[in-house]
């Protein structure tokens, strides 16, 4: 048994990190948003392999994983909504 709560606080707490640290950095607005949502995504869904949760209709997955690759297409699709890749790109 892992002590998958301990494993999230971990994330979670190197993620407000992250997301603190870049948080003054001038992208359009909703990037830092979307930046989280990817992680979190990641996140639940690496640590959904090693908790014993609820399957899904797709053999292999849980229904938090499934919901976690929402999350990190949400957050995707948003980035390039708001064009932080071309700003990205752009900025020398």
């Amino acid at each position: 048994v892992h002590p998958t709560q301990i494993y999230d606080t971990v994330a979670m707490l190197l993620t407000f990190a992250l997301l603190w640290g870049i948080r003054k950095e001038k992208y359009p607005a909703g990037w830092l948003f979307s930046l989280f949502l990817i992680i979190v995504g990641i996140e639940r869904f690496l640590v959904e392999f090693i908790r014993s949760t609820t399957p899904s209709f797709i053999e292999g997955f849980s229904q938090a994983q499934l919901i976690s690759i929402i999350l990190i297409l949400f957050g995707l699709i948003n980035l390039i909504r708001i064009g932080f890749f071309g700003h990205l790109f752009s900025k020398n």
